[in-house]
């Protein structure tokens, strides 16, 4: 019986002693915009030998779409 009132007492001094650490929580967000991007597909024009192209072209993920074709 007495052991365990020494053990308790040391464990609560431990728990006293030991420095208190604060937790920081962050709430994350997302942005749906970003996430649900839609491709933004519009017409790039050209001149070939004075005459007129266009080709469509994915500004989204930087890549030309298609052969060139007179406008």
């Amino acid at each position: 019986m007495k052991i365990k009132k020494i053990l308790y007492s040391v464990i609560f001094i431990i728990l006293l002693t030991t420095p208190h650490q604060q937790v920081y929580a962050e709430a994350r967000t997302y942005d749906i915009e970003q996430t649900l991007r839609t491709n933004d597909i519009r017409w790039r024009y050209k001149i070939i030998d004075g005459e007129l192209y266009k080709r469509k072209y994915n500004y989204t993920t930087n890549q030309l779409i298609g052969k060139w074709e007179k406008a």
